[in-house]
């Protein structure tokens, strides 16, 4: 199973988590004990689980197997659909000597509130067993085959997320004169905004800024689109809730999370960054990326 995986923390019960893993295994049946081409008999591999009261069916497919970790459960499923825990047909020939095989897919799901840890070996997850219709004397079939769980998998909580309206925010600014601007490094028009989110408590929570057209010699200042029906001469710039400039690319703390909202404020506001400013709209692209640790 995969060495580390991050759920959000908004995450919805039913929610799969981290990459899934297909393993196939193949059978061969090589007794002759009472079972011959031609006969109506046929020789099952049938899927089955130690402890069937542990497991529940999943709607949609699948059987779910809790982990140590509260909150996180093993969902199992074949090609032909496991549909309970005991009983349910993997493969099935019709000679001595046929091999099938058939493919198992393993990946965790969420199940209720994620505790994070990591999640431990379990022996005898699920056993393959020989089943052969209109035999009863089945002591030359092979024993029945243990699968186990390797454990070791870390799974991390994502401390907070972001709130709907903060995510894909637009920050509309105000019209102003051209005159508002007096030269290079003048400002106006600021414009407070807020990056939302909703946390659980206990993680530092830090913040990157990023823009693909930062000023190379204002500090936090976005170079504005460019071209037919937007202005010349200004940018935008970007300050934290204290008003200084941020630095793109920088990964700042914003501080511990609550256990609830958590407002990170800052502000925009016109930057003139040319000798002479032409009016037109005004445009500016930044993304946030938030780090918990």
């Amino acid at each position: 199973m995969p060495a580390t995986i991050t759920v959000p923390r908004d995450a919805p019960v039913g929610t799969l988590i981290g990459a899934p893993v297909s393993q196939n295994y193949t059978f061969t049946c090589s007794t002759n004990d009472n079972f011959y081409p031609g006969n109506p008999r046929q020789a099952f591999i049938q899927f089955r689980t130690a402890n069937p009261a542990a497991w529940t069916a999943r709607n949609g497919g699948g059987i779910i197997i809790p982990t140590n970790l509260p909150g996180v459960g093993l969902l199992l499923n074949d090609t032909l659909g496991i549909t309970a825990p005991m009983g349910n047909d993997f493969a099935f020939v019709t000679a001595s000597g046929a091999v099938v095989t058939n493919t198992m897919t393993f990946q965790f799901i969420k199940t209720g509130a994620i505790t994070p840890g990591t999640v431990a070996a379990k022996s005898n997850l699920f056993h393959f067993q020989w089943v052969v219709l209109g035999l009863n004397n089945s002591t030359n079939f092979a024993s029945d085959v243990y699968v186990s769980l390797n454990g070791g998998t870390n799974v991390n909580v994502t401390a907070c997320s972001v709130s709907a309206g903060s995510a894909n925010m637009t920050v509309s600014m105000p019209a102003i004169p051209t005159s508002a601007l007096t030269g290079q490094g003048s400002t106006t028009g600021g414009t407070p905004f807020s990056l939302n989110l909703n946390c659980q408590s206990g993680s530092t929570v830090k913040i990157t800024l990023n823009t693909a057209n930062a000023s190379g010699t204002y500090p936090g200042v976005v170079q504005p689109a460019s071209g037919a029906g937007f202005a010349a001469g200004v940018g935008v710039q970007i300050r934290d809730g204290g008003g200084t400039p941020v630095s793109f690319g920088a990964k700042t703390v914003v501080g511990l999370s609550p256990d609830g909202v958590l407002s990170v404020p800052y502000s925009a506001r016109y930057f003139q960054t040319g000798t002479a400013v032409t009016a037109g709209n005004v445009a500016a692209t930044v993304t946030f990326t938030m780090n918990y640790e």
